[in-house]
């Protein structure tokens, strides 16, 4: 009777992890995504390429055109700022102050067969006292949206 007993409970914690999981990662997933389903976000349009930040962003406009501009692929060295990037006294002796925000790139037209687009999504950081940005790429799908 005592081993029915500990396979139960063992049974019943098991559930409730996984329960607890799925509920945790699918939460996750529908909030990251439903940002950018809204039609009142900020694009910026590079040839075929699509930069999409949501339209809360706490980026000012110069930084997000910028970031568009690097994710895009347009900057010739890669970097925000043009590869000069300034430390504030602060950010030298304390550390940068990051926050994050999430950006889609959609990139059309990728393949002649469909699905023709490919869709990029990153957490960008910026620092709130300097001009230091750093991206990691989070999440990729390719999209039927160009036929």
């Amino acid at each position: 009777m005592n081993s029915k007993k500990l396979v139960r409970t063992v049974s019943m914690v098991s559930l409730v992890f996984v329960l607890v999981f799925m509920g945790t990662f699918g939460c996750f997933a529908s909030e990251s995504e439903s940002e950018f389903d809204n039609d009142g976000g900020i694009s910026y349009r590079f040839g075929d390429v699509e930069v999409l930040f949501d339209s809360t962003s706490a980026l000012s406009a110069e930084q997000r055109e910028a970031i568009a501009g690097v994710l895009a692929g347009v900057s010739e060295d890669g970097s925000v700022n043009g590869g000069a990037t300034t430390y504030g006294l602060t950010c030298t002796l304390f550390g940068h102050k990051l926050e994050s925000e999430i950006v889609v790139t959609i990139e059309h037209k990728v393949y002649p067969t469909s699905p023709r687009c490919l869709r990029t999504v990153y957490e960008v950081f910026h620092c709130t006292r300097c001009d230091y940005v750093e991206s990691n790429f989070v999440s990729s799908i390719y999209l039927v949206c160009c036929e």
